[in-house]
């Protein structure tokens, strides 16, 4: 292996692990890289009551009730730059300044977490949380296709949108993922060079 390879695929870890709120889709679940946490789907949950959502999943895989913060953080790395366009903590891409772009991070959100509700072209995927009041509220999005208009809910963390709806619901679960830290890489490309270097003598 020449060095600059070596030095390239070490360069090219070390930038992958950095990379900030990198969200990979593994599936039934998505792993954020920057807070280290694994997102279930809300379809694998949907239709279950928010306390009833950990009874059907095995314990030995480390699923929890994501925390107030959490939903707060992975939801605004999702929607940068969003705010309420509407009294109800929710926005509406028709009155939105950049409704293309609304749409497109809606439609992202719904292939990441799962459908938990369609019918007529309508598609969403909602999900039950519990804000640092302890009540119980609504996080997500839906996209009408017939229109082409997409609508975010729960943008206002501290009131708005409350749960009151029984069908077409996931709830929100994270667990904790295995990412390579910087560390690790670092140690991986220190070897990569040593094993480079042990090669070089033996040639000489």
């Amino acid at each position: 292996m020449k060095l600059w390879k070596a030095i390239g695929i070490f360069l090219s870890l070390l930038v992958s692990a950095n990379s900030y709120a990198a969200l990979t889709d593994n599936g039934v679940f998505t792993t954020d890289t920057n807070s280290q946490l694994d997102w279930l789907d809300l379809s694998a949950t949907a239709g279950q009551s928010y306390n009833s959502a950990l009874a059907t999943l095995d314990p030995a895989e480390g699923w929890r009730y994501a925390t107030n913060t959490e939903i707060e953080s992975i939801f605004l790395s999702l929607f940068i730059g969003y705010s309420d366009t509407n009294s109800d903590g929710t926005s509406s891409s028709v009155n939105s300044l950049s409704s293309s772009t609304q749409n497109s991070d809606v439609i992202r959100f719904l292939d990441l977490f799962g459908i938990t509700f369609a019918t007529f072209g309508v598609s969403e995927s909602l999900g039950y949380y519990l804000d640092e009041n302890g009540i119980l509220r609504v996080m997500g999005a839906q996209y009408n296709s017939w229109d082409n208009n997409s609508t975010v809910f729960g943008l206002s963390f501290s009131g708005g949108f409350v749960a009151d709806r029984a069908d077409g619901m996931g709830t929100f679960l994270v667990r904790s993922s295995v990412v390579p830290e910087p560390g690790s890489i670092a140690l991986l490309g220190i070897g990569i060079l040593s094993l480079f270097r042990i090669k070089n003598r033996k040639m000489e």
